[in-house]
């Protein structure tokens, strides 16, 4: 809470002034009686207290012409912190050798913040399956042809290395980058077992 505020002209050092505080916000008038220039005024000092925002109209003794002196509110500023966006994984189809982030957009995306012990499933069409995991997810082991559990056929799928994906709010993640031994034309579910 600012407490106090210098009322001064510089054409009227020395002089004594009849001061009025309007406060910021409020219909009411306070007479500071006559102060000698320049003033300290603590507005801690009012009963009840008040900050030193407002109108001031301060008339020299023997001028005609008052002067207005505004203190505005310091005005409040809100500072958006972004953070990083929800997590997910992509999966899908491509028919490179390795992906990189301009080739994502590829690949489908669902958020979620655990990828092991459920399944996605490759569209038809040529390509490898892509599987892209967040470093920070419990990682799978196996790969399994099958929308109900960590059983069915092996789907051969390495981890061929990281890549870094900017999000959505602007901030790298980490994945790792896995990828199926062979490419395939069909549909098929996979099964990312713990």
């Amino acid at each position: 809470m600012s407490q106090s505020i210098l009322i001064q002209s510089a054409n009227n050092v020395g002089k004594t002034a009849n001061i009025l505080f309007n406060p910021a916000g409020t219909d009411i008038t306070i007479n500071l009686e006559n102060q000698v220039l320049p003033y300290l005024f603590d507005a801690g000092e009012l009963n009840p207290q008040r900050e030193v925002y407002g109108t001031y109209t301060i008339l020299v003794i023997g001028d005609d012409c008052p002067y207005v002196m505004n203190v505005p509110q310091p005005s409040t500023t809100t500072t958006t912190t972004l953070s990083p966006d929800e997590p997910g994984v992509y999966f899908g189809k491509f028919t490179g050798e390795t992906i990189t982030q301009d080739d994502v957009i590829h690949l489908d995306f669902f958020y979620t913040n655990k990828i092991v012990n459920k399944y996605v499933t490759f569209p038809s069409g040529e390509g490898f399956g892509y599987i892209l995991v967040p470093t920070g997810f419990i990682q799978p082991t196996k790969f399994k042809n099958s929308s109900n559990g960590c059983y069915g056929l092996n789907i051969p799928t390495n981890l061929i290395g990281q890549i870094i994906i900017i999000d959505g709010n602007g901030f790298p993640i980490n994945y790792n980058i896995y990828k199926t031994y062979n490419d395939f034309l069909g549909e098929i579910d996979c099964w990312l077992c713990n």
